[in-house]
């Protein structure tokens, strides 16, 4: 018996499309917030660069690639719990990274 290797997309998954209500006003905010903090740091408070002075390029480079390899393990992994599971009934998901 074969495993049936075919993939659903959003588009096939109507219980996935919804969208939270305060989806769209909760992304302006946030952008809002970060560049408030983002000018404040810039121009005010510094807090962000000083480790720039302190800590070497050839060490805040691999840190920094470790931690964007372990966030695309992080998306590929939610992806696929979420789009390769497919149930009746919708319910939380509570296995993997969503754990």
């Amino acid at each position: 018996m074969e495993k049936d290797m075919t993939y659903k997309k959003l588009g096939d998954r109507n219980k996935l499309a919804g969208e939270h209500p305060w989806g769209d006003a909760g992304q302006l905010i946030l952008v809002l917030i970060f560049l408030v903090v983002r000018i404040g740091d810039s121009f005010v408070f510094h807090f962000s660069t000083f480790l720039a002075h302190e800590i070497p390029i050839y060490v805040r480079l691999p840190i920094a690639l470790v931690i964007l390899a372990g966030s695309v393990y992080f998306i590929w992994a939610g992806h696929r719990i979420i789009f390769d599971e497919i149930s009746e009934q919708p319910r939380m998901i509570r296995t993997g990274v969503f754990n």
